[in-house]
């Protein structure tokens, strides 16, 4: 997967702070095919400190899913930190404890529909789901480290916990067969309904409860090369576990191990 973001800060206070992020990624599935898509976020935040020592962080965000020249997913969130600054020899340590919660829904729609024809005689109707949308709870725990090595380098270590309670709302797709006969009259001979919709009346969905624990670990090298430049080399470790089990068609239980190098800009 190959990744490039862009984040322009604006100050628009002593204690608040807006964000705008733009990330494009794309990726190889099988050697063969690509995805592709963007996240679009704004971020408004404001922070109180306590004392020298301790802040407090309320952050509103908005965040929009783009994949395949369409908007696939609009979320917003609330998020509150706390944040322990400590001493320990030439370390800088920090201990920082959050809740966020995000709501987000699916705003692709009906729209997203084909026919296959399998034969001279016969077809399949394919629809894409009426809406998917959820939304979560997330407790976060995590320390972090940073101390100079040498030739102003940089060394920085950090470890996180998080824990989301998610509650799901889906409906899928439904797949309809049709026979044309020696008079070119189609009739529908088979209907599969992969969704939660109701047969008549308004859609309805179906609740799934879900529950995902995550462990991350990041260590990073960063070394200034002028003012306004600086560089870095990081390698992240994400480990996550999720009570959806792999007969769901979502898999949320996964390893992952980043080696990344950037070179960043500051105004």
């Amino acid at each position: 997967q190959h990744t490039a973001r862009i984040s322009l800060p604006v100050k628009i206070s002593k204690r608040g702070l807006s964000r705008f992020k733009i990330k494009y990624w794309s990726s190889q599935l099988n050697g063969e095919n690509y995805q592709s898509g963007y996240k679009i976020e704004e971020r408004l935040s404001f922070l109180k400190k306590r004392s020298n020592k301790t802040e407090i962080l309320l952050a509103f965000a908005n965040r929009d899913y783009l994949k395949d020249e369409y908007s696939y997913l609009d979320g917003t969130s609330y998020e509150l930190s706390l944040l322990r600054v400590l001493s320990a020899g030439k370390w800088k340590m920090s201990i920082n404890c959050g809740y966020k919660k995000q709501d987000a829904k699916d705003n692709s729609g009906m729209e997203d529909s084909y026919t296959l024809y399998t034969s001279s005689t016969s077809s399949t109707v394919k629809k894409t789901a009426f809406f998917r949308c959820y939304s979560f709870d997330e407790y976060e725990f995590g320390i972090k480290g940073k101390r100079k090595i040498f030739n102003n380098v940089s060394f920085e270590a950090a470890v996180n916990y998080s824990m989301s309670m998610y509650k799901d709302e889906d409906s899928w797709f439904e797949e309809k067969v049709y026979y044309k006969d020696v008079n070119n009259n189609w009739y529908e001979i088979i209907t599969t309904t992969y969704t939660y919709l109701e047969p008549t009346g308004e859609p309805t969905a179906k609740t799934k409860l879900r529950k995902d624990r995550r462990f991350s670990a990041k260590v990073s090298l960063t070394k200034p090369i002028s003012k306004n430049f600086n560089i870095s080399l990081e390698y992240s470790y994400t480990d996550t576990k999720s009570t959806i089990g792999k007969e769901d068609y979502r898999d949320r239980n996964y390893r992952r191990s980043v080696i990344s190098a950037s070179l960043n800009l500051f105004f």
